[in-house]
């Protein structure tokens, strides 16, 4: 299923790498129908935003946002440029690097699968670094 978040006023559609469906349904979390969707994405801005003549990070839509929450029916997409998920931190590195719902889009996905392994291996050594910097803490 290739997402369309042009339905929702997303303006690159075609500048996507890949796309992902996080929250409680990536995690194994969802129960039956009473969740959101949440799609998470990258793309490529275009020329003037890599040349940082128009300032763009991230596009972010909710058809929720109501009292209560978001139902069942309801869509949350957040998609980050390339530059600004790359410096997100590791947690949302890999998530997205290895998501087991994530669909790879063009030529851009398919170098964005030989990628993953790179920001995968460096969030690993800066997980492994602060748990055992914790460790010396909690030992002395």
């Amino acid at each position: 299923m290739k997402p369309d978040f042009a339905q929702y006023g997303f303006t690159h559609q075609k500048n996507l790498i890949m796309a992902y469906i996080g929250g409680s349904q990536a995690h194994g979390a969802k129960l039956g129908a009473t969740d959101d969707t949440d799609w998470y994405g990258l793309y490529i801005p275009p020329p003037t935003g890599v040349l940082g003549l128009e300032r763009e990070e991230h596009f972010v839509f909710t058809t929720g946002g109501k009292l209560g929450g978001n139902g069942p029916s309801d869509v949350d997409v957040c998609i980050y440029t390339l530059v600004k998920w790359a410096g997100l931190g590791q947690g949302k590195s890999l998530g997205t690097a290895f998501c087991s719902t994530r669909i790879l889009l063009g030529n851009m996905g398919s170098g964005f699968r030989a990628t993953s392994p790179v920001f995968g291996q460096r969030a690993c050594e800066a997980f492994i670094g602060f748990a055992d910097d914790q460790m010396k803490r909690l030992l002395g």
